[in-house]
């Protein structure tokens, strides 16, 4: 008799590998693994699509030729775990969110590579002659991570926001705002760039245009998060950028109106809570 699992695992080393020694059991004795290739060249094939949708702009700016050469690597050493290849190559939002802010490393949730992760490993061995010389590998993992970005924003749903009507309600009651267990939208996620190479991306990204890379090497903040169902991105000021990190880390939104006033005295705080009312980057956390 067959056994499923057996046979389920065989398969996936085959498609992994392309050693089909293991298969052969489960075939007649008349007949060949060779008809076995398709389902392999098929797996490759969506793969490598999924991961060149979700990393389109790095895609358009290596040419496919040199992306698929280590997405397949990629492909081979973390295949797909899920039955869904929408967010294939992602890595969990939260993670995301807090791997790298402000150079603050987090707790890995799992031992599951990021493509992003892998690229910026793969990349020690990777030719860049044929790019803008303007281009080096730390800009190449920049576009990554915001082509990362955009589409785990795009995946998230949000819970809880806060509408305008409810805050209204809370004046009225006479609440202390910033007392409030306010937190950041679920979609919400920073990307640390060590160039700003924000819109050059925006020009890959949505105009499909290289462009000339004339960006230089300056850090930028970048705040990813997901409104009606759409992803919005801004550049963070320094101002700003001190407040969503004081915000992250402690959780209290009097701390973060805090640092971001000492940070610098004439920001305006209460036009800083419209904009994070308007473009709902805010939650009510629930309370137990």
């Amino acid at each position: 008799m067959i056994n499923h699992q057996d046979y389920i695992q065989a398969f996936s080393h085959f498609l992994q590998s392309g050693d089909d020694s293991k298969l052969s059991q489960f075939l007649a004795s008349d007949e060949s693994t060779s008809f076995l290739k398709i389902y392999r060249n098929g797996f490759y094939k969506a793969c490598l699509s999924a991961l060149q949708a979700n990393f389109a702009s790095l895609t358009l700016l290596l040419g496919e030729q040199k992306f698929d050469q280590i997405a397949t690597q990629y492909i081979r050493q973390f295949p797909p775990r899920q039955s869904t290849l929408v967010a294939y190559g992602m890595v969990e939002n939260a993670q995301a969110k807090s791997e790298k802010v402000g150079g603050i490393e987090a707790d890995k949730l799992n031992q599951t590579v990021g493509f992003t992760e892998f690229f910026q490993q793969a990349m020690v061995h990777f030719e860049l002659e044929s790019l803008d010389k303007t281009i080096n590998q730390t800009s190449l993992l920049d576009i990554a991570l915001l082509d990362q970005a955009w589409i785990s924003t795009l995946n998230q749903k949000n819970d809880n926001l806060v509408s305008l009507e409810q805050v209204q309600d809370f004046l009225a009651k006479g609440e202390d705002l910033t007392q409030l267990p306010f937190k950041l939208a679920d979609s919400v996620s920073f990307v640390c760039l060590e160039y700003d190479i924000f819109l050059y991306w925006q020009n890959l990204k949505f105009n499909g245009q290289k462009g000339e890379a004339n960006f230089s090497e300056k850090q930028e903040v970048i705040l990813f998060w997901q409104y009606e169902d759409s992803v919005q991105a801004k550049s963070l000021s320094s101002t700003e950028w001190h407040f969503y990190r004081t915000f992250f880390e402690s959780g209290s939104m009097e701390d973060a109106l805090n640092a971001a006033s000492q940070w610098d005295e004439s920001f305006d705080i209460s036009a800083l809570f419209a904009d994070l009312l308007n473009a709902s980057l805010l939650k009510l956390e629930a309370q137990t």
